[in-house]
This record gives structure tokens, C-alpha cells and sequence, in this order.
């Protein structure tokens, strides 16, 4: 008896996309762009035009959709009509030199149009493939995609819950709700009744009524920040009738393309059994700046930052959308963000959820701990803003920094990274910086660290974060600020912002010797005014020997002054002191008190309780 294969689709061409604007087409394909007629919803190149789709939405992963996946076979398959021809072709790595191979070229002409396939040549080489088109006469292509022929039993059965947690971002959850029942649940995708969506409304401010239907679910939930909203999804998925056999976290604030999830599907369904508990990290791509990938795997550095495993990639440009896809070796304590991480239901076992950190590193904590080995693929993605845009001091200050802590002595993880030194380095650079808000905020996460347990077991997440929110700079319209600056003039005042502003020699030396120059006396000073980012960004140079520091928002034109003050660096230095002293006294019994609680927080009964919902019957 013969075996009976099925036509697989693995992923769709994108032609065009309400979500790209149309000066990223190069994501798409590259050279003479196509014209889109809405009559017959096809794409037309005029006679004698040229396009290729080696691109980050187009390309074929060939060489992990063989390595993860039971595909055989693959082949293009597009619906086109007209006279043209196509040519696959690849590239594959050869030392250090990036090769391409042409596959055989084929030339059709149809009046209508037809349906074609077009297989990757068995002995190709080309880890990435992709393909191109000349038009000849007439040519219109109106779908796309890349499939495969597999054996039944080679398919697995694949049910995705999309758990995404909002609070009061109304017009985001809206319009990613629209966009998925639009492209996927009321669409033409096979695939469709593979997923449902689950909302957790941290904000209780969305009607019910608005959401709920065969495919997406909306649970009101307490404010229990990221990680509650998370954890409320997860449980609520792993309750469901429908039995779903993966979980998909993705964040509320993105733009997506639910392209993403059609490939996510097709790569769990037809997944070899040796990386069945692997899991998917859907990358990052920047909101301002669509064809910039910030991260798709991250890692915990020993330094005590944390890091994308990749360098920028511009994913407009061939060579980067192939280089994105070549594997290296994983990181050690690697990560999958939450802005989109799916995972099978099987890596969650009892005392196994997420930690009650509220937000920031609850994903981090999650993938470490789970040991997780992950998959990227071109394609599996959002677009968010770049943090850049959202930086927030008591987030990147307090939060991440006790939550390391936290993390790192509840589960034992990460035990080379060096989160106190990490503190200092960044209390040393913001102090200098006369950032002494943010120093402020540095010194309350060790200090609420050293509260134990305890203080995280109970959902206060809201308040605390107000609390610290009230810390943070506050920024004005610039000009405003500008008024009351007499040296620094407004013109091009953003100009240079970010360049390197490091120092040398002997000015290095009394810069750090001195604190920027805290420990002199005020009225030995000049008065004089630097303008610095008012971010992450380190420049001693700028602020060296200042006695105000503009720090601007380049995104929106805010600022604050700083103002040197002897007052304030003098009472954080004693502070930060004491507070050394005490974290090396009673650090060890801390950590000690955190390990015994892991359990507890990790437990489905303690997240029932947690957030105030039944225990199941």
C-alpha cells in the first residue's frame, strides 16, 4: 500500500502588507516593484521588469526547515500568469566568504492564471533560498508560498493558545485583535482553528462583550503586572477544554503580522521529536525603523547586563537576512523575550509558573530556569518600539535590577553574573552624571532585595511601581527648560547627542578620582552647562567638570537640568555605603530565604491566590 503525502504549506509570500509602510518593500523583494491591481488582488510586473525575493519575508530557511523540521521535498509554488520566467537560487557559506548558486531556470506562459510549483533542486547547497522573476509579457502573480509533501504520520496535532496581557493600552489590543480575526481566524488559513487568543486585562478597562467569541477569550485580571498577566494565561490555557499543546506570550504594545503565526504552526506541526520541547523567540524589529532587528535571542552577560545574542541586523539588505539565519552555537543563559515566545504546555510541570517579580526579568527567569534551547526563524517576529523610546528609569533602575537579584537567588541561575558590580558600575556612572534620582532608585532595589521574600508574595506590584514612577526625571518641554539655561543655545542642540564621549589620561583620572568633581568645593567651580541623553547613554567627557547637565529626549524634545548637588551626592554615598555593608552581612541568609520560597512562588495554588481566582473543582 502506498504512502499518502500531503501538500504542506510552510509559508506564504508577502507581496505587500497593511502593517509595512511601502518604503520597506525591500523586505519583501528587491528591484522593479510590483504594481497591485485590487480588482484581482494580483501583482503585475510591465514587460521586461526584474524582481527577487531572496528577502526576510520571502526567503526559505532551507537549512532549518530541514534540520528542526520532517519536510522532504520543498518546493516554490505560485500563482501566476502572463509570459516570465523564474529561477530559484541560495546561499550557503564558505569560509568566510558568503556563496550563491543558481538553480535551473523556467519559463512559462499562461493567458490564465496557474497554478505552478517548483522544486529546490536536491543537492542544493543554499542554506537560505530564495527566487526571481523576469517578465516577459503580461506577468501578474496573484499567491504564493513555500510547501513540502509529508507523510501523515510526520504531522503533529498542534493547538497554540496566544496569551497576550494589556493594561490600558486599549487602541493597541484593539487593533491586533482586528488584525488576527482579519488575517487568520475569519481568513482562508488552513490553520486558522489551531489557535485561540486569550486576553488578560490587567487594567479591567475592555468590555467583554467586545472580545469574546469562538476564538478569543478576555479575562479581567488584578494589575499584577507582566508577569501576573502572564501567568493568569498560562493558567488559564493549561485549564481549557480545547487542550492546547503550546503557549504563545506575546506582549500587548506590538505590531504584528500574523504571517508570523502561520509559520510558527507549520514549524510545530512538522517538528522532528529530538526538538519537540524546544522553544519558538519570535525576534524584535524596531517600530521606528521597520527593517532593523533589535534582538531575537538574549543572553545575561557576567557583567550583569543583558544582551542580544546578535548584532543590529538590517534586514533590508540580502547578506543580513541570510547572516540572521546562520546558527551559532547558544549562549550561555540565553533567553526568549515575551514580545513573542511560544513554548509547548509540557515544559510547564507542577511548581513550574513563572515568578511574581511583577515585570522585568520574569521572561528571562522563565527560559533559564526551563534550560531552554531556542528556535528563530526570519519571519517569526513583532515590530515594538525601540526601548530607546520607552526608556523609564524606575523600570531599567529598580525593577530590572531587584529582579535580577530576585531571580538570581530564587532559582540559582545565572551564578556568574555580577548584578552588585553591575550596580555599582551604574551607580558610579549616573552619580557622575548628577542623576541622583536613578541612584536613588539603584540603592531602593538592593534595599527592598534585602526584605526577603515576603515582599513580593503579596500583589502590590501596582503601588510599588507608582512609588518608584515618582522618582523618576521630570522632563519638560525643552525650550522651556532651555529659558532657564543661559550657555547652551537651542540650535542643534540634538546634533551629536549620541556620539562617544569618553575621557583620557589625567582628565580620566580626576573625573572618577573626584566623582566629576563632587568632592571639590561648589565655589571653586565654573559654572558650566553640558548636554547629555537624558538615557542609558555614559558620557564622561560631556559631563566632566559641569555644574549642570541638560539631559535632553531626542524623541520628543524634553529635558531636564541637573543640577550639581553636594547634598545629595554626599547623602547617596553614605547611604550606598551602609546599605554595601549590610547586603554582605545578610545576603547569604537572604538568598537562603528565596531558595526556600521558589516553590511556593512557582505554584499553581499560590497564583490562584495571588490573583484572587478559584482553585478548579
Amino acid at each position: 500500500m502506498m504512502k499518502k503525502f500531503l501538500r504542506f504549506k510552510l509559508q506564504n509570500l508577502i507581496f505587500r502588507s497593511n502593517s509595512l509602510p511601502d518604503q520597506h518593500f525591500a523586505m519583501m523583494y528587491r528591484g522593479d516593484k510590483l504594481t497591485y491591481d485590487p480588482l484581482q488582488s494580483s501583482f503585475s510586473l510591465k514587460d521586461g521588469q526584474f524582481t527577487e525575493f531572496f528577502t526576510y519575508f520571502n526567503s526559505f530557511s532551507y537549512g532549518k526547515w530541514t534540520k528542526y523540521t520532517n519536510v522532504r521535498s520543498i518546493s516554490l509554488c505560485i500563482k501566476a500568469k502572463g509570459k516570465f520566467t523564474i529561477q530559484l537560487f541560495g546561499h550557503y557559506r564558505r569560509g568566510e566568504i558568503i556563496e550563491k548558486e543558481f538553480y535551473p531556470s523556467h519559463i512559462f506562459d499562461f493567458q490564465e492564471f496557474e497554478t505552478i510549483e517548483i522544486p529546490v533542486s536536491e543537492d542544493a547547497k543554499g542554506t537560505v533560498i530564495g527566487f526571481q522573476i523576469q517578465s516577459i509579457r503580461d506577468f501578474a502573480v496573484s499567491e504564493g508560498c513555500w510547501c513540502t509533501y509529508i507523510d501523515e504520520k510526520d504531522v503533529k496535532d498542534v493547538r497554540i493558545s496566544i496569551v497576550t496581557t494589556t493594561f490600558k493600552k486599549e487602541s493597541y489590543i484593539k487593533r491586533n485583535v482586528e488584525t488576527i480575526e482579519r488575517e487568520l481566524f475569519y481568513g482562508s488559513e488552513s490553520c486558522r482553528d489551531r489557535f485561540r487568543m486569550n486576553i488578560i486585562d490587567n487594567g479591567r478597562t475592555l468590555d467583554p462583550d467586545d472580545f469574546n467569541d469562538e476564538y478569543v477569550t478576555l479575562f479581567p485580571n488584578i494589575n499584577a503586572g507582566g508577569a501576573g498577566g502572564f501567568t493568569r494565561g498560562i493558567i488559564e490555557s493549561l485549564h481549557l477544554k480545547w487542550a492546547p499543546t503550546h503557549i504563545l506570550l506575546m506582549d500587548d504594545d506590538v505590531t504584528i503580522l500574523p504571517e508570523a503565526f502561520v509559520r510558527t504552526y507549520a514549524l510545530l506541526t512538522l517538528i522532528k521529536d529530538e526538538y519537540s520541547d524546544y522553544f519558538i523567540s519570535g525576534a524584535m524589529l524596531r517600530n521606528q525603523q521597520m527593517n532593523e532587528q533589535h534582538e531575537d535571542i538574549g543572553y545575561v552577560v557576567d557583567d550583569g547586563y543583558y544582551r542580544a545574542a546578535k548584532p543590529t541586523m538590517f534586514l533590508h539588505l540580502w547578506d543580513q537576512v541570510f547572516i540572521n539565519e546562520e546558527e551559532k552555537p547558544q549562549k550561555p543563559d540565553s533567553y526568549a523575550a515575551w514580545w513573542y515566545c511560544c513554548f509547548p504546555v509540557t515544559q510547564i510541570e507542577e511548581n513550574d509558573l513563572p515568578l511574581p517579580v511583577f515585570i522585568r526579568c520574569d521572561d528571562v527567569d522563565f527560559s533559564i530556569r526551563h534550560k531552554a534551547h531556542m528556535i528563530t526563524m526570519n519571519g517569526i517576529f513583532v515590530w515594538h518600539d525601540d526601548f530607546k523610546y520607552k526608556f523609564n528609569a524606575s523600570m531599567e533602575f529598580y525593577m530590572v535590577v531587584r529582579n535580577s537579584l530576585i531571580t538570581q537567588a530564587i532559582d540559582g541561575i545565572y551564578p556568574n553574573a555580577d548584578f552588585i558590580g553591575n550596580i555599582n558600575r551604574l551607580f558610579m556612572e549616573r552619580i557622575k552624571a548628577f542623576s541622583y534620582s536613578d541612584c536613588d532608585l539603584l540603592l531602593d532595589a538592593i534595599e527592598d532585595y534585602l526584605k526577603g521574600p515576603s515582599f513580593i508574595s503579596e500583589p502590590r506590584g501596582e503601588q510599588i511601581v507608582k512609588e518608584k514612577s515618582a522618582k523618576n526625571e521630570k522632563l519638560k518641554n525643552l525650550y522651556e527648560v532651555l529659558d532657564t539655561v543661559k550657555d547652551v543655545s537651542a540650535e542643534n542642540i540634538t546634533s551629536g547627542l549620541y556620539e562617544p564621549a569618553e575621557l583620557h589620561g589625567f582628565k580620566k583620572f580626576i573625573y572618577n578620582a573626584t566623582y566629576n568633581f563632587q568632592i571639590f568645593p561648589a565655589r571653586l567651580m565654573k559654572k558650566k552647562t553640558g548636554v547629555i541623553p537624558y538615557d542609558w547613554f555614559v558620557a564622561p567627557s560631556k559631563n566632566y567638570g559641569c555644574t549642570a547637565l541638560l539631559a535632553v529626549n531626542e524623541s520628543n524634545y524634553t529635558g531636564n537640568l541637573r543640577m550639581r548637588s553636594e547634598r545629595r551626592f554626599l547623602g547617596l554615598m553614605k547611604r550606598r555605603k551602609k546599605l554595601m555593608r549590610r547586603y554582605k552581612r545578610c545576603n547569604n541568609a537572604v538568598t537562603a530565604e528565596y531558595r526556600a520560597a521558589g516553590n511556593v512562588f512557582r505554584s499553581e495554588t499560590f497564583w490562584r491566590k495571588y490573583l484572587g481566582i478559584k482553585e478548579e473543582t
